[in-house]
């Protein structure tokens, strides 16, 4: 019997007050930060923790599906990146874009 898998759940980093953290990148601009592994998020964090460790000691790690991801990052007026791409939600259906 083979095992049925789920959708693909994505890792946020999400403080106690419901905040998200989010980054500055220098090409795409302001991006949610989300990883399709723990191993990614790790990674990436190892990196980014020489820059702001205490950022990161008040965030706790959550996993949520594509779609409330999307949907996250469209209120919140970034793109998405994940893992080490970004991408442009100005080329996702039911985007409105605004500068």
């Amino acid at each position: 019997m083979a095992a049925t898998l789920g959708p693909q759940r994505y890792r946020l980093l999400v403080a106690d007050d419901g905040t998200y953290l989010a980054a500055w990148h220098g090409q795409a601009g302001r991006v949610l930060l989300s990883w399709t592994t723990e191993a990614e998020m790790e990674a990436s964090l190892m990196r980014l923790f020489e820059r702001a460790p205490d950022l990161f000691v008040q965030h706790r790690p959550e996993q949520r599906p594509f779609h409330e991801v999307l949907a996250l990052a469209r209120r919140c007026g970034c793109r998405l990146r994940i893992d080490e791409f970004v991408l442009d939600l100005s080329d996702t259906p039911g985007t409105s874009r605004s500068s």
